[in-house]
């Protein structure tokens, strides 16, 4: 029934569904088919290929290149007189809010609506700017010249979202466009009232900072077509702005983040493993665990979630071998114990400090 490279399969509660193609297909946990029916925003085959299924909605962002930006909603409608047949209706949040109006090259403000510039988007253009350094584009510039034009995120789809409580999570990067204050007067047109390239990025640009989001699934459901799409910004690291954190791996479990860092190896730093634990009932975030990685520890790590640990295993890379390393967390982060080693043996031994 699950093809691999091919299909896909979310659970549920009580119920198995299976992406194939453009459809879509409902199942109970003992293989009984409930229904399979056709979706618009189906899987993408190859870099970011990752969307979501919480009751009975499918959702991603909306990446292809002729579209506008949006985050793309398959939604489900049953039959009054056969309740177990499903079609699929479409709907598209938007993604974006412009707090000055659109240059005439800028296609993403698709509502024509300028917001006003609030507390939220002061917050967040204050932390870019503050970190202007972390971006090529931004730290030779005299920022005090430019206005935020919008916040939005971007058309990259994530390779994954979790759908945990009634959230659903994933790891976005956030676009924030600024404009030259004078730009109109330091812009050439060409004869035809044209811009090139070049023209546009003296006066006009865009930086990208990753973030981890959660918006409610019932505000997806609930949402209007064409209406902004609420996302909430969780207090974990940030790239660039935290620089050497990249998230590469996350889980959720209960009202906790746990975010996996990766570092790629360098003969020129000590590279490490970082994993985080965001509170988000408090909005804390910790570094719980840093290893710092060596040319013999050639591994590929992931995060695994029980309901009263978290598991950080880390897969041998090395050719020939197998070995897997497991080390084990309380669900708060604490009391890190190094579970099995990449021999295989069982050590149950205290992790030493963070490095």
């Amino acid at each position: 029934m699950i093809k691999d490279n091919v299909d896909k399969y979310y659970i549920d509660g009580s119920y198995l569904y299976i992406f194939n193609g453009d459809m879509l297909s409902k199942y109970t946990l003992n293989g009984r088919k409930i229904y399979s029916s056709k979706i618009y925003y189906d899987q993408i085959r190859a870099g970011g290929f990752g969307s979501i299924v919480f009751n009975e909605y499918s959702m991603r962002m909306v990446r292809e290149y002729d579209y506008a930006p949006g985050m793309g909603v398959d939604v489900p409608c049953h039959y009054l007189l056969g309740w177990n047949k499903v079609k699929y209706k479409q709907k598209k949040l938007t993604t974006f809010h412009y707090y000055k109006e659109a240059s005439r090259w800028d296609r993403n403000n698709t509502t024509n609506t300028v917001e006003a510039y609030d507390t939220w988007a002061k917050k967040l253009d204050d932390e870019v700017r503050s970190n202007a350094d972390k971006w090529d584009r931004m730290k030779d510039r005299n920022m005090d010249e430019y206005d935020l034009i919008s916040i939005g995120l971007s058309k990259e789809n994530p390779n994954y979202y979790r759908a945990v409580k009634g959230y659903i999570y994933f790891y976005q990067p956030i676009e924030f466009r600024y404009r030259d204050k004078n730009y109109m007067d330091k812009i050439k047109f060409n004869d035809t009232g044209g811009v090139n390239e070049e023209e546009i990025d003296k006066v006009e640009f865009v930086v990208r900072m990753y973030a981890m989001l959660r918006v409610k699934a019932e505000d997806i459901e609930k949402a209007e077509d064409g209406s902004n799409i609420d996302y909430e910004i969780i207090n974990a690291p940030r790239y660039p702005i935290d620089y050497d954190s990249f998230i590469q791996d996350y889980e959720v479990n209960g009202n906790f983040l746990y975010t996996m860092s990766n570092e790629e190896f360098s003969m020129e730093k000590e590279e490490k493993i970082k994993v985080f634990i965001t509170d988000m009932d408090t909005g804390t975030n910790s570094l719980i665990y840093s290893r710092i990685k060596d040319y013999e520890s050639i591994y590929m790590p992931q995060l695994f979630c029980s309901d009263n640990y978290v598991f950080l295993y880390e897969y041998s890379n090395k050719e020939g071998e197998e070995g897997c390393r497991i080390t084990r967390f309380d669900k708060d982060g604490k009391n890190p114990v190094l579970v099995v080693d990449y021999t295989g043996e069982v050590v149950m031994k205290p992790v030493v400090p963070v490095q």
